[in-house]
C-alpha cells in the first residue's frame, strides 16, 4: 500500500512590534504498506485470499514551537500549527486495507511578545520643568524651593551653570486652587504654556490655601481649621472636593498641551494655632487619600498621557515638626524647605524626570 503522509503544523510567534518566527516541521512519509500475500497460491479445494496489507505507518512527530516574539508592545499569542493528515496505506492484493498513519500534532504556539514602557526623555532645555503652586513652594519669609532643587540638580549635573540655565517658576504665594486664597493655581499653567508650550515635567503643590485663606462668603469655611468634626462637615467636604476637581481639570490640561510627567507635593501636618488654626490637620487627613487617588490615576484618566508622582510630607515632617515648620505655624523653615527639595529631586532622580542623557535612564 502507499505510504501515509502526516504533515507538522506550522506555528506563528507572537507579535510585539517584530512578529516571532514560527517553527515548521513537516512530518514525514509513513511507511510504507507491505505487499498482501499472492493470490496465486493453490490448493486442491480453491485459492486462499491474501494475507491483509500491513497499514502506513505513523506520522512524523508535532511541528517544533514557533519562537517567542520579542520587541516592545502587547503581546498576542502565536497561532497553533496545523496537525498533519496520515493517509491510511492502501492494502495489498486481495489484503485488507492498512491502517490510516496517525496525524502530526501542530506546532505548539509562539510566546507573545514582552511587554515594556518606553523611557523617559531626556531634559533638553531647562525651561521645560516648570514649577507652580503656592508659598510651599515660595516660601513665605522663609526660603523657597526653586532654588535648592536646582542647587541638588547641578550637583548631579542634571542642569547647567549658565545665566539661563534654571527652571521655570509661576508660583505665587496665598494662591490656592478653587476658592478662597489670594488668587488661583491653575491659570499658572496657562502662563507657563502661553510663554513656552515645550513642558516635560510640571512640579505642582496646592490646595492649602482653600482651607487656611477660607472665601469669607462661602458661610461656615472658617470652621474648616478649626473645628473638631470638621471633616465631617458638609462645607468642608465640599471645599476639599472643588479643590481636587479643580487639579484634574489642571492635570488634564497639562496631558492635553504635552506634559508627561506631574510631581504633586501635598502637605506636612501642622502644630495648630497660629495662621494654621487650632485644628487644620483632620481636613487635611480628610483630603490625603483624595488628593493621593487623584495623581495615582492620572496615568489611566489620560488614556497613558500623564503620570503623576505623589509626595507625602507627612511623614517628612512628622519627626521634625519643631525644626521644620516656621514660627508662622504653617510655613516650612529652611530646614523644611530643605526637605522638600530633597523629596522633589529624589523623586526626580527615581522616575527619571529631566535627567540628562548622562544619567543613562533616558533617551536623548
Amino acid at each position: 500500500g502507499s505510504a501515509g503522509a502526516g504533515v507538522g503544523g506550522a506555528s506563528t510567534g507572537g507579535s510585539g512590534f517584530l512578529p516571532g518566527v514560527g517553527g515548521t516541521n513537516p512530518g514525514a512519509d509513513g511507511g510504507a504498506a507491505d505487499d498482501g500475500g499472492a493470490e496465486d497460491a493453490r490448493s486442491s479445494s480453491s485459492d486462499s485470499g491474501g494475507s491483509a496489507g500491513v497499514g502506513g505507518g505513523a506520522g512524523a512527530p508535532p511541528g517544533t514551537a514557533g519562537a517567542a516574539g520579542t520587541n516592545h508592545g502587547n503581546p498576542s499569542g502565536g497561532s497553533s500549527g496545523t496537525g498533519g493528515s496520515g493517509a491510511g496505506a492502501a492494502g495489498g492484493p486481495g489484503g485488507m486495507a492498512g491502517s490510516g498513519g496517525m496525524a502530526g500534532s501542530g506546532g505548539a504556539a509562539g510566546a507573545g511578545g514582552s511587554i515594556g514602557a518606553s523611557r523617559p526623555q531626556c531634559l533638553g532645555n531647562s525651561s521645560e520643568v516648570v514649577i507652580l503652586g503656592d508659598s510651599y513652594i515660595t516660601g513665605f519669609l522663609t526660603p523657597a524651593l526653586q532654588p535648592l532643587l536646582e542647587q541638588r540638580a547641578r550637583a548631579d549635573g542634571a542642569l547647567g551653570t549658565g545665566l539661563f540655565d534654571s527652571y521655570r517658576n509661576y508660583a505665587v504665594a496665598g494662591f490656592s486652587m478653587a476658592t478662597g486664597g489670594l488668587g488661583r493655581i491653575p491659570p499658572q499653567l496657562e502662563q507657563a504654556l502661553l510663554f513656552d508650550p515645550n513642558i516635560q515635567t510640571l512640579i505642582l503643590t496646592g490646595g492649602g490655601n482653600d482651607v487656611l485663606l477660607p472665601d469669607a462668603f462661602i458661610v461656615g469655611s472658617a470652621q474648616c481649621k478649626e473645628d473638631v468634626g470638621s471633616s465631617t462637615l458638609a462645607v468642608c467636604q465640599d471645599i476639599v472636593g472643588q479643590a481636587l476637581d479643580a487639579a484634574s481639570a489642571m492635570m488634564d490640561r497639562a496631558a492635553d498641551a504635552g506634559v508627561r510627567d506631574v510631581i504633586y507635593y501635598f502637605y506636612p501636618h501642622l502644630p495648630g494655632g497660629g495662621l494654621g488654626g487650632a485644628n487644620p490637620n483632620e481636613i487635611l487627613d480628610y483630603a490625603y487619600p483624595r488628593a493621593a487617588d487623584l495623581c495615582n490615576s492620572a496615568e489611566t484618566r489620560t488614556s497613558g498621557s500623564l503620570r503623576c508622582h505623589f509626595i507625602d510630607l507627612r511623614p517628612i515632617f512628622a519627626a521634625n515638626t519643631a525644626t521644620f515648620i516656621a514660627l508662622d505655624g504653617v510655613h516650612p523653615a529652611a530646614a523644611g524647605m530643605e526637605a522638600i527639595a530633597d523629596a522633589v529631586w529624589q523623586t526626580m532622580k527615581a522616575e527619571c524626570l529631566a535627567q540628562p542623557a548622562s544619567s543613562g535612564c533616558c533617551d536623548p
